[in-house]
């Protein structure tokens, strides 16, 4: 009886930190990812050239110049155009910011979810091992949800961490690889650079969200045979 009430703790404890991860990573790909990159996608609109000044005689009268008066005062009045913070982070030097931002985030959700990932393996597992050792032909859907998270680390290490090591170069997290010390930062390839990571990396976050799901789905049928 203690066992049967142990494994449907397990089940409890798999399918709802599976689901728990799987929702955790789909709003960082679809709610986080986005307007990350919104700065570095932004375009300032093209400002009208001045128009240039034409040029034309001197007139023979004397101009005298006279001091602007505004509303009586002599003193320079502070300007009410506002910051336009949109333009600010469009500019070349922000997509730092971005780079470091996504650089702290990646650390943080490493530190909290692979934690999580090692115990839904463990609790599937055990799952699945009491219900063969019971003769249960349904330790297979089990093993199955396990081995799908599972294959979140070979996915994760092959693929998107070494995007990640290239956001945190950019970032200034890690060691930049540059062939020449004394070689000119080219700002512009650099933001095209992190624009391009952090799309494949949320890119191939869709598809690591895929399989977290896809185990939490081979869970619930397991559970419900």
């Amino acid at each position: 009886m203690a066992s049967h009430s142990d494994s449907a703790y397990l089940k409890a404890f798999a399918l709802a930190s599976t689901f728990y991860l799987g929702s955790a990573m789909a709003t960082t790909t679809f709610l986080v990812f986005p307007p990350m990159l919104r700065p570095l996608l932004y375009k300032s609109p093209s400002q009208p050239q001045p128009p240039t000044p034409s040029i034309t005689r001197p007139s023979p009268s004397l101009n005298v110049p006279q001091t602007p008066i505004e509303s009586g005062r002599l003193t320079p009045t502070v300007s009410t155009r506002g910051f336009d913070f949109a333009l600010a982070l469009g500019s070349s030097g922000a997509y730092k910011a971005v780079a470091q931002q996504f650089s702290a985030m990646e650390t943080a959700m490493f530190r909290v979810q692979v934690p999580l990932e090692l115990a839904t393996i463990a609790a599937f597992g055990v799952v699945a091992h009491r219900a063969r050792v019971a003769g249960n032909g349904i330790w297979t859907r089990w093993a199955t949800a396990a081995a799908l998270v599972a294959a979140i680390f070979p996915f994760t290490g092959t693929l998107m961490a070494p995007l990640g090591h290239k956001v945190a170069r950019v970032a200034g997290d890690e060691e930049k690889v540059e062939p020449y010390e004394d070689a000119p930062i080219d700002r512009e390839a650099e933001k095209s650079n992190t624009v391009q990571f952090i799309k494949k990396f949320a890119a191939l976050s869709i598809a690591r969200t895929a399989i977290v799901v896809g185990a939490g789905l081979v869970g619930v049928s397991a559970w419900l045979a």
